[in-house]
């Protein structure tokens, strides 16, 4: 019997259970009587019951699982937004590729291709190349188009930015189905001449993620600094470099990404094509290399690789200029005085209100950091022709140390001190405007209020002390009773504060500076024998308009762009003072929120603003004026 059996599993023959194990029931014994012999069970029929009901469900899963996944593609497919971008997608005459546009020539400035893509979380990054004869992309010209063997996707452009003179960057949405999306190439479709551009981008989940990618690139005349997100070092200090490598290469092979053998960077054939320096240091998002002897490496991409985790992907190109470094900064004297540098997001509304206030104080330069603003802030840029304002693409968000960090260094050839502010941020020279000396007699040539501001501060200066940052103590204004942004502005609308000051605003000196670059966006960490000076509240002060109305509040908080501040609506230091006292995680305005943070009537800047702009003709602010 026990032969039979096994000749039965090893041959699997037919109709085994029906025929060879025929089953009978015995009810008196509660026996199941199998070929002649009996077996006890603990009820009867149980097994034979649970096989069958065993293959059922085993059947209906399957069935059911094939049914649910066909479903699901019909239901992707056919969604009318999918289904509308399919159709078009399989136009043929939009489909088609220009030789002229396909042709690479042997210099990349006359060229036309996709040269890299980033992922965030809602949406793809595409870096176009063009060349300095092409006229500049608009949103309307271009759509984003993912293709695969059997399948291509369109979908319009979400925005696009020229980031630099011959770098353009376009915003594209995820494709259907992200997940299963790996091997679709990314490119943009030139929709007036229909043609598609040549690109080898590829959508990778894994790859070219925005929080852990190279993202951007300076060269000093012996340095390059490069900008790294993922390596997720100690806010506010600097760390090791032992387990760290900056490499540069024209050819970066995807192959190598995460790679953790360093072996391979050194393989046959990549010897004059990856070139290995050392890290000089390492703080937050800042990477310090050594830049390689005799090679020029403008035009490289640079990355970092981390032991733990290999070579890191990398969209960073050194861009042609050269950075002077702080030795030469010595004997080079700034074309401005002052200038000022800040983050923005969808802030265009507040812009020309902020830049005339402190252009009117002597602030002569300002760098504006646009973190993927969607409303008309370019235009409101160009209309402040009369000032000198740069507007810079900064598309990596909760990166405002960094993006700090990149302007001072922008800023040491143009600026002697630069003041890193946000744009709800008004300095408020009190000293000045209660002995009514906010200009000298020639107030033409003579020192601004900035300057003179500035130069009572570093009075102190010696050969054994130097003031390289000067910082000033902020009062917060609460939205003072207002129900909607005040059409008269931020400054003469918003007029009752809380009576403590809260943290401090600094203005710094570019060239002492800590090699590290490190700052925790109130104030940077300096080189020795530097130190920074507080002015006295009496003297001056940051009128911070923090709590706004409601609308404006939410939008500010919704959105926080620095590297170590939550977002308010997480659940994580909620004690933190970036966040609104009492209000804890969740959007919902208080039925109090107009009367909250008002503890102090303060009208000293409203009063000065009125009577300093106003125009005697239209009674208008110079901001409220188209």
């Amino acid at each position: 019997m026990v032969e039979d059996c096994c000749l039965d599993e090893k041959w699997g023959l037919k109709d085994r259970y029906s025929k060879l194990y025929h089953q009978k029931m015995d009810g008196s014994n509660d026996k199941i009587r199998v070929n002649g012999s009996s077996t006890k069970l603990c009820r009867s029929g149980d097994s034979l019951g649970r096989r069958v009901l065993v293959k059922r469900f085993l059947i209906c899963m399957v069935v059911f699982t094939c049914f649910f996944f066909i479903a699901r593609q019909f239901i992707d497919l056919f969604h009318p937004t999918t289904e509308k971008l399919l159709t078009q997608a399989h136009h043929p005459r939009l489909l088609r590729i220009s030789n002229a546009v396909e042709e690479r020539v042997e210099d990349k400035d006359d060229s036309l291709f996709v040269q890299d893509l980033a992922l965030f979380p809602d949406h793809v990054l595409v870096f176009l190349s063009v060349c300095n004869k092409c006229y500049v992309l608009q949103k309307e010209d271009c759509e984003c188009v993912y293709r695969e063997t059997g399948r291509t996707y369109k979908a319009p452009v979400m925005s696009v930015d020229l980031k630099e003179q011959d770098l353009e960057i376009i915003r594209c949405p995820h494709p259907p189905q992200p997940k299963s999306a790996q091997g679709y190439n990314l490119t943009i479709n030139l929709k007036k001449k229909g043609l598609l551009v040549p690109s080898n981008a590829r959508y990778w989940n894994d790859n070219y993620r925005w929080k852990m990618l190279v993202y951007e690139a300076l060269i000093e005349e012996d340095n390059a600094i490069l900008f790294v997100k993922g390596l997720n070092l100690k806010s506010g200090k600097v760390s090791g470099t032992d387990n760290l490598l900056c490499v540069f290469s024209s050819d970066l092979d995807s192959n190598l990404l995460h790679d953790k053998d360093l072996k391979k960077l050194d393989a046959s054939g990549l010897e004059n094509k990856v070139i290995k320096t050392k890290v000089i240091m390492a703080a937050q998002e800042v990477i310090r290399c050594e830049k390689p002897e005799g090679i020029d490496i403008r035009g490289m991409k640079a990355s970092v690789w981390e032991f733990r985790r290999g070579l890191f992907p990398s969209v960073a190109l050194p861009i042609d200029k050269i950075i002077k470094n702080a030795k030469a900064m010595k004997t080079f004297r700034p074309l401005h005085k002052v200038c000022a540098c800040t983050m923005i997001w969808n802030k265009a509304s507040f812009l020309k209100e902020w830049i005339t206030y402190h252009g009117y104080l002597g602030i002569q330069r300002w760098f504006l950091y646009d973190n993927n603003s969607d409303d008309n802030i370019e235009e409101v840029v160009d209309s402040l022709g009369s000032f000198n304002v740069s507007r810079i693409v900064w598309p990596w968000i909760k990166s405002q140390e960094a993006g700090f960090s990149h302007c001072a260094l922008r800023a040491r050839e143009e600026c002697e001190w630069v003041a890193f502010m946000d744009i709800d941020e008004f300095i408020n020279p009190i000293e000045y405007i209660q002995n009514g000396t906010m200009f000298t007699d020639s107030a033409e040539t003579g020192p601004t209020v900035m300057q003179r501001l500035i130069d009572n501060a570093t009075s102190v200066d010696t050969n054994a002390l130097k003031i390289g940052e000067i910082r000033i103590d902020c009062h917060s204004f609460g939205p003072s009773g207002l129900t909607k942004h005040p059409v008269e502005g931020v400054i003469a609308g918003y007029t009752c504060r809380l009576n403590r000051t809260e943290r401090h605003k600094s203005i710094i000196r570019p060239s002492a500076l800590n090699l590290s670059l490190l700052n925790v966006v109130h104030h940077f960490h300096l080189k020795c024998g530097y130190r920074y000076r507080n002015l006295p509240r009496g003297f001056a002060v940051v009128n911070h308009y923090k709590y706004q109305v409601w609308d404006t509040f939410k939008a500010k908080f919704y959105r926080r762009v620095a590297t170590y501040v939550t977002d308010w609506q997480e659940n994580e230091n909620e004690s933190s003072k970036d966040r609104a006292p009492g209000l804890g995680t969740e959007p919902i305005e208080p039925s109090d929120w107009p009367e909250r943070f008002c503890e102090v009537s303060d009208t000293f800047l409203r009063n000065f603003t009125i009577e300093s702009f106003t125009d005697p003709v239209t009674h208008l602010q110079p901001w409220q004026q188209l």
